[in-house]
């Protein structure tokens, strides 16, 4: 099976290879920054800029765009670059690695994570539960915290 945020990794991998000066754009939600702190770890000869530092760009970088991006309104603001590398999961790998399905509504990879965290929290009852020390606290919660 594709994993999708392994292959995007490796997308944009493939592209730092060639271009020094890339833009990355997600809709708000779907794991944008997750991924470029990975990249951030695994090339750190690479500058990572978020949209609204103002500052003279050192190359190579990748530069962040806001989620709520509108074009026009932001075109001077940003630095000159080569591409723009746009990042989305597909809804079937969403609810292959979540469990949870919305239908063919479309919802951001963050939807997907918090439903499944709920579910997971709600065959779980802490009511009235002690503890010792917050390591036994920790195992009974764990997958939902």
């Amino acid at each position: 099976m594709l994993d999708e945020k392994l292959m995007h990794i490796r997308n944009i991998s493939n592209m730092m290879k060639r271009h020094k000066r890339i833009l990355i754009y997600a809709l708000p939600g779907e794991g944008k920054s997750t991924i470029l702190r990975e990249l951030k770890a695994k090339y750190p000869e690479w500058t990572f800029y978020v949209f609204g530092r103002e500052v003279k760009y050192k190359e190579p970088f990748i530069y962040e765009l806001p989620d709520a991006f509108l074009p026009e309104e932001y075109e001077n603001a940003l630095p000159e670059f080569d591409v723009i590398y746009c990042l989305q999961y597909s809804r079937e790998y969403k609810e292959r690695i979540t469990g949870v399905s919305f239908g063919d509504v479309y919802r951001p990879m963050h939807d997907y994570l918090k439903e499944a965290k709920y579910q997971r929290a709600k065959n779980i009852n802490i009511a009235g539960k002690k503890f010792k020390n917050l390591s036994e606290l920790k195992k009974e919660l764990e997958g939902v915290i």
